[in-house]
């Protein structure tokens, strides 16, 4: 329903701005960016990789659960910290406790789980109703990801790491923006480190390029190749826990945005490229 609401509002958005342009007095040029296409990267007859041929059943068929499968009793976890500890400090102590947490309750995956700081922890730049956008984002994490065959360690990760971005949201600033493209044409933004973003490439990549310098711009790859092309799937899964879920999540929310489409799994996705604008 995110995705569907999100992509009426941008719908309505460029209807607005070409009834704008139409009635306008003033005179605009028009710019179009064509990206390279797949055929000039790649060498003929490439194939997807591998990895995502043997488990996309497993992933596809967990994109959705009926309600009346899910458990409706609400488990409640507080994540602690000390008081002068820096982000990274945070997000190991966030990641030690959730791990244990999900260990101890093997059937949490299929209950509500409310997330709560502890009391304890409050710093002063931290109301309660920042305290309340803070848990209500992890629950938002949260039920996308149980679902998925994310590993407890993944779901943990991404956990830890968005409530380290809310403590330190400079950490996001150093990072490369990219764009999430569903089928839909709905977008979503996240955040990622360009290394590890490039370390999910596959490995056999300057085997398949028609011409193996292109591999030194791997942002001109992102732009023009589709993911299946030009990821490991394995990978990039690791890339989804560690970084673009967490981050998808906290820029919602840092631009006071409630709701909007997030993106939990590779499959719902047709591009990831860097944001141009």
């Amino acid at each position: 329903m995110d995705e569907f609401f999100q992509g009426k509002k941008q719908n309505d958005w460029r209807k607005l701005i070409d009834d704008v342009l139409k009635n306008s007095t003033l005179s605009f040029k028009e710019i179009e960016f064509k990206p390279h296409s797949e055929d000039e990267y790649l060498r003929a007859g490439t194939s997807p990789h591998d990895s995502w041929l043997h488990i996309h059943d497993e992933w596809e068929k967990s994109l959705r659960e009926d309600f009346h499968e899910l458990d409706k009793e609400y488990v409640n976890i507080s994540v602690s910290y000390y008081k002068e500890a820096t982000a990274e400090e945070i997000k190991a102590i966030a990641l030690a406790e959730i791990k244990h947490f999900l260990g101890e309750k093997p059937n949490c995956r299929n209950k509500f789980v409310k997330w709560k700081l502890n009391d304890s922890c409050s710093r002063s730049v931290h109301t309660s109703n920042h305290k309340d956008l803070i848990s209500s984002s992890l629950e938002r994490i949260w039920d996308g990801m149980r679902i998925l065959p994310y590993t407890n360690e993944q779901i943990a990760s991404a956990l830890a790491t968005s409530l380290a971005l809310f403590f330190d949201n400079t950490i996001s600033q150093s990072l490369q923006k990219i764009e999430l493209v569903s089928t839909q044409e709905v977008i979503s933004i996240a955040t990622v480190e360009i290394d590890d973003l490039i370390s999910t490439f596959r490995p056999d990549l300057i085997s398949i390029l028609s011409q193996p310098s292109k591999q030194n711009n791997p942002l001109d790859l992102l732009i023009s190749l589709r993911p299946q092309y030009l990821f490991d799937f394995d990978k990039l899964i690791g890339l989804f826990a560690n970084w673009i879920v967490p981050t998808q999540v906290f820029l919602k929310a840092k631009n006071g945005q409630s709701g909007g489409a997030l993106f939990f799994s590779p499959l719902s996705v047709k591009k990831i490229g860097p944001k141009m604008f």
